[in-house]
């Protein structure tokens, strides 16, 4: 995937947690070939909350209504 956005002219992303309601910090980094340790330009970019549920309706995961998520 990360090689796609490189061919497309992207040089950074930002990566953001997909799990969870507060889902945490997001990362800015660079998409090269190097080391992780050296294409990380800054951490907790942003603070992420999300008003998804992504479980089934027969899941056992909890918040499983956007009521119960707010």
């Amino acid at each position: 995937e990360l090689e796609s956005l490189r061919k497309a002219g992207f040089t950074a992303a930002n990566f953001v947690p997909d799990k969870g309601v507060i889902r945490g910090g997001s990362a800015l980094a660079l998409l090269g070939d190097a080391s992780p340790n050296r294409l990380l330009l800054k951490t907790d970019v942003f603070q992420h909350v999300a008003f998804d549920t992504d479980a089934a309706p027969d899941s056992s995961t909890y918040p499983r209504s956007l009521m119960g998520v707010i």
